[in-house]
């Protein structure tokens, strides 16, 4: 059965999304708490994965497992097993045709810049940008390339066919 997940985590004391060696990782954590529940040697699978020291609020990610336990009972059992830097906010059942990197059909990112005075418990949270005026009008003059539709054909994940 595969299970789809959405989870939270605070990224400051990880070094990604995905496994390294010798370092502490968002995938490593979940995939941790997944196999002692179910005593198998889960593999989850992201809709994406993330840099070191970044936060995610909705990242989906889905795991195939032998164990039959309700839906609703997954997000309690593995969150029992996660440290408090991350959560798993919604899970449930879906077919064998889901896939969280290849079904996603959005992704959003937040870039977070502060221009007043340092607050340290901002520190890893939002960029700080103490040091004097930034030029808003060019800022917002420079955004607007970005407005519009664009081809991201090279951002893509595509299977082995070339097809998705």
């Amino acid at each position: 059965m595969r299970i789809q997940c959405v989870v939270s985590y605070d990224g400051t004391k990880f070094y990604g999304w995905q496994k390294q060696p010798d370092k502490r990782s968002v995938q490593e954590v979940i995939e941790c708490a997944i196999n002692k529940i179910t005593g198998e040697h889960n593999v989850i699978h992201s809709s994406g994965r993330t840099d070191a020291k970044v936060h995610a609020h909705n990242q989906v990610f889905h795991f195939d497992t032998q164990k039959d336990i309700a839906f609703k009972q997954w997000k309690r059992a593995i969150n029992h097993f996660l440290p408090e830097d991350v959560y798993i906010k919604e899970s449930k059942w879906v077919g064998e045709e889901f896939h969280a990197r290849y079904s996603a059909i959005k992704k959003e990112y937040h870039y977070l810049l502060s221009t007043n005075e340092y607050n340290p418990f901002e520190r890893d949270y939002i960029y700080q940008y103490p040091y004097g005026k930034l030029d808003l009008e060019a800022m917002c003059d420079c955004a607007k390339l970005f407005v519009g539709t664009h081809d991201f054909a090279s951002f893509c994940v595509y299977d082995q066919l070339g097809t998705t």
